[in-house]
């Protein structure tokens, strides 16, 4: 029986693959600025669309958007978010009132969900 060439080096099926651990640290930082570009964009993306990944961190900021955009519109349940930023914040006095007056004039607000969130009728103020 002969041996077929198949037109590979013996030598270079097993090389390992160069990857970020071979390169140099101006490479390296290069490659991870690069990767942390398209990463953002990749969220901004489906940010936009309103598919983000429910990880950890990506429900913690909708949580966070639900309760900023509870206490702008002074909706049901602001109470309870002004209580628990109390209890967060027991050793600061005033952070509640700086913390509304930022969303008021718009220095603090959503972040994941401002694009798709409407607030709910049942959860918007009552018009008199």
């Amino acid at each position: 029986m002969q041996d077929e060439d198949d037109g590979r080096d013996g030598d270079a099926v097993d090389a390992p693959v160069p990857g970020p651990r071979a390169m140099s640290r101006e490479q390296r930082r290069e490659y991870d600025r690069r990767k942390k570009a398209e990463s953002r964009a990749r969220l901004r993306k489906a940010m936009w669309f309103g598919d983000i990944p429910p990880h950890a961190h990506n429900v913690t900021q909708a949580l966070a958007d639900a309760a900023v955009m509870v206490l702008r519109d002074g909706g049901a349940g602001a109470e309870a978010v002004r209580e628990a930023l109390k209890l967060a914040f027991a050793r600061y006095p005033g952070t509640v009132e700086k913390i509304e007056a930022d969303i008021a004039a718009g220095r603090l607000g959503p972040k994941v969900a401002k694009t798709r969130f409407v607030v709910p009728p049942f959860l918007r103020p009552k018009e008199d």
